[in-house]
């Protein structure tokens, strides 16, 4: 009895190591993001504020998913804190997520995709002398403006 106990809370600790290891990967691959494309050290700290906050109430730890409008759940599809919170939610309470595979995988494309973005930005900001992602675009739309006119 009590090795099956102990079986079982160690399957329960995998299942929530492997949500919080993919749930810290996606965070910090979106932070790179936001790291990047701010033009000075304070916005790098307020720019992930504006995404953080809306991330807590589309959760669905404020309320349940049924009660949110088909846009309020397309949103919530961008913040992280939405897929681990369901897995964590069924580990804890029913002791396995039936979604847990599916959920990782995709906090971890997300952490993944958001990481890449970053490091071309950043390679585009070195390349192009530290300017910021808005400032190359716009210069971009400057010299295509300028050779239609030529």
């Amino acid at each position: 009895m009590f090795i099956e106990k102990k079986k079982w809370a160690a399957g329960l600790l995998l299942a929530l190591a492997v949500m919080i290891t993919a749930f810290c990967l996606a965070v910090a691959g979106i932070m790179v993001l936001f790291a990047v494309l701010s033009p000075d050290a304070v916005m790098s700290i307020e720019m992930p504020l504006l995404y953080i906050m809306p991330g807590l109430l589309y959760s669905g730890l404020s309320w349940p998913d049924f009660y949110m409008s088909d846009v309020a759940a397309a949103i919530a599809q961008i913040f992280p804190m939405r897929h681990a919170a369901d897995s964590v939610r069924d580990i804890l309470l029913a002791g396995y997520a039936p979604a847990l595979v599916s959920q990782s995988l995709q906090l971890l494309l997300m952490g993944a995709g958001a990481f890449a973005l970053g490091t071309a930005i950043f390679a585009l900001r070195r390349r192009y002398g530290m300017k910021t992602f808005l400032e190359i675009a716009a210069g971009a739309i400057a010299r295509k403006r300028k050779g239609a006119r030529s």
